[in-house]
C-alpha cells in the first residue's frame, strides 16, 4: 500500500469480506437443516441461470462505466451524470429483458423442478437481481470516490437485511422461499436507498454522448462478460441437467467452502499485483519472483488447512444431508489456490498490452471447462465436476503462464514453488486416502498427522525465509 489512505480503504473493504463470510458461516448450518438437497439444488440452478440472463442483459456497462469515470471525475457535476445516465439505461434495457421474462414465465419456470410452484418464482428472482445491478453503479461510484465508509455501510446494512430474513423465515419453515423473498427484499431495500441517496447529491441530467461512449467499450466486452457468467455457472447447470439437483445443492456447498480460499487470495492480491504492476513499470523483473513468494506461501496455508482438516468443518457447519463432499473441497481447494497464478500471468500480460491473449486464454478455460464437464459429471458426478474445473483451469493457467513470462518475463523461485506445490499435493494425497478409507487409521491418528503436516509446512516457510518480519507487518496492516 502506497499510503495510510490505502491502507484505511483496504481495512474496510476487508473486514466486510469478513463479515459477509462470518454471516454465511451462521447461515449455512441453518440452510442445510431446514432446506433439502433437492430444493436448494434446484434454487442454485434457477439462480444460475437467472444470473446468466441478467448478466447479458447489462451489456458490459459496468466496465465502461468504471472506465470513464476517471475521465469524469474531477468534475462532480459531470460524473454525477454519467452515474444517472448508465443507471437509466440499464433501467431501460432490464425492463425491456423483464417483460420478455414475464410473457415466457411459464415456459422457463416448467425447467425447474420442485420451484415451479412459487408463485412468481421467476419474476422476483429476476427482479431482484436486476435491482441489485441497478445498485452497483452507485457503488462503483462510490469505490471510485474512494468512500469507504458509505460503500461499507450499504454492503453491511444490505447483508443485514438478507440474513435477518432468511433467519426468520426458515425458522417459520417458508422453505426455499426464504431464500428468494430475502434476496428480493435486500436487494429492492438497498436500490431504495440509493435512490434515496442520489436525490439528495445528484445531477440529475441524461447525457446521449456518454452513453455512447460507454457502450463503445462495453458492448465488445459483452462476450466476456457472457463467458465469464457461463464458467462461474456452467459446473452447476450441468450436474442439475445431467445428475441431480440434489447434488447441485450438495455441490454449492462444497463449493462455497472452498470458495473462501480465494477470498483471502483476492484480498491480500491487494497489496501483491499493485505491487506487481509497479515493479513492472520500474523495470524490476528479477525482483518480482522473490517478492511474490512469500505472497504465494501464505495462500497456501488456507489451501492446505481445509485440504486437511475439510470434514471437521462438514460436520460442525453443515447438515449430514449434505455430507460426501470432502473430496470435491480437496479438488476445488486446489483449484482455487491455483488461480493466484492467474492472476499474476494476467497482470503480466495486460502489462504487456497483450489483452487479447488474456481473453482468449479466458475463453479457452470456458470451452476446455464445458467439454470436460460433460462426460465427467456423467462418469463420476460431482468429483467429475470438480476434477473438469481443476483440469480446464490448469491448462489454461500453464499457457497463461507461458505467454506471460514470454511477454513480461519475471523469475519465480522455482524451488520454493516447487516445495510449496509439492506440500498441497502430498496434502491432498493423504486427505483422500483417508477420508476415502484406502487406509484404515482412527480420527485421533488421522488428525495429529494433519497437524504435523501444517507445523511441518510452517517450519518450512520460517527456515528458508520465505517470510520474514516486513511481510509479517505487512499482511498484518493489511
Amino acid at each position: 500500500m502506497k499510503n495510510n489512505s490505502d491502507i484505511f480503504h483496504s481495512r474496510n473493504y476487508l473486514f466486510l469480506n469478513f463479515i459477509v463470510l462470518t454471516g454465511y458461516l451462521f447461515l449455512y448450518p441453518i440452510i442445510t437443516k431446514k432446506i433439502l438437497p433437492s430444493d436448494y439444488g434446484n434454487y442454485i440452478f434457477a439462480h444460475s441461470i437467472a444470473l446468466i440472463v441478467v448478466g447479458i442483459s447489462s451489456l458490459g456497462l459496468k466496465v465502461g462505466y468504471k472506465r470513464n469515470f476517471f475521465e469524469l471525475y474531477k468534475k462532480k457535476r459531470e460524473s454525477e451524470i454519467l452515474l444517472f445516465t448508465v443507471q437509466i439505461f440499464a433501467l431501460l434495457v432490464f425492463s425491456i429483458v423483464f417483460i420478455i421474462n414475464k410473457i415466457f414465465e411459464k415456459n422457463i419456470i416448467s425447467n425447474f423442478g420442485g420451484i415451479n410452484n412459487i408463485e412468481n418464482f421467476w419474476s422476483l428472482l429476476i427482479l431482484a437481481l436486476m435491482f441489485d445491478s441497478i445498485s452497483k453503479y452507485y457503488l462503483i461510484f462510490l469505490e471510485n470516490k474512494l468512500n469507504s465508509k458509505k460503500y461499507f455501510l450499504i454492503i453491511v446494512t444490505k447483508n443485514l437485511i438478507y440474513f435477518s430474513c432468511i433467519f426468520l423465515l426458515l425458522f417459520k419453515n417458508y422453505g426455499v422461499k426464504s431464500l428468494l423473498y430475502s434476496l428480493f427484499i435486500a436487494n429492492a431495500a438497498i436500490l431504495i436507498f440509493v435512490i434515496l441517496s442520489q436525490i439528495k447529491n445528484s445531477t440529475f441530467h441524461f447525457n446521449k454522448k456518454y452513453i455512447l461512449f460507454i457502450l463503445k467499450i462495453s458492448i465488445p466486452n459483452t462476450p466476456k462478460i457472457l463467458f465469464g457468467q457461463i464458467n462461474s455457472k456452467i459446473d452447476k447447470i450441468l450436474i442439475g441437467s445431467i445428475s441431480t439437483f440434489s447434488n447441485v445443492g450438495i455441490y454449492t456447498i462444497a463449493q462455497s467452502m472452498s470458495y473462501i480460499i480465494f477470498q483471502i487470495t483476492t484480498s491480500v492480491d491487494k497489496v501483491f499485483i499493485t505491487k506487481t504492476n509497479k515493479m513492472l513499470f520500474n523495470n524490476e523483473n528479477s525482483k518480482i519472483g522473490p517478492y511474490l513468494t512469500s505472497f504465494i506461501y501464505f495462500c497456501s496455508i488456507p489451501a492446505i488447512g481445509l485440504i486437511l482438516f475439510n470434514d471437521i468443518f462438514l460436520h460442525i457447519i453443515i447438515d449430514e444431508k449434505y455430507h460426501g463432499s470432502e473430496n470435491v473441497i480437496i479438488i476445488l481447494s486446489i483449484y482455487y489456490f491455483s488461480l493466484i497464478f492467474s492472476k499474476i500471468a494476467s497482470t503480466q500480460l495486460v502489462y504487456a498490452k497483450k489483452v487479447w491473449l488474456n481473453t482468449n486464454f479466458f475463453i479457452l478455460n470456458v470451452v476446455l471447462n464445458i467439454i470436460l464437464n460433460i462426460p465427467m459429471i456423467f462418469y463420476f458426478g460431482l468429483i467429475g465436476a470438480a476434477l473438469a474445473t481443476l483440469f480446464a483451469s490448469t491448462i489454461s493457467i500453464i499457457l497463461v503462464i507461458f505467454y506471460a513470462k514470454k511477454y513480461a518475463p519475471i523469475s519465480y523461485e522455482k524451488k520454493k514453488i516447487f516445495i510449496i506445490l509439492l506440500f498441497i499435493f502430498f496434502a491432498s494425497l493423504y486427505s483422500i486416502i483417508v477420508k476415502n478409507d484406502l487406509i484404515i487409521i482412527n480420527s485421533l491418528v488421522e488428525h495429529s498427522v494433519n497437524i504435523l503436516i501444517v507445523i511441518k509446512f510452517l517450519l518450512f516457510g520460517y527456515f528458508i525465509k520465505i517470510f520474514d518480519k516486513t511481510t509479517l507487518k505487512k499482511i498484518i496492516k493489511i
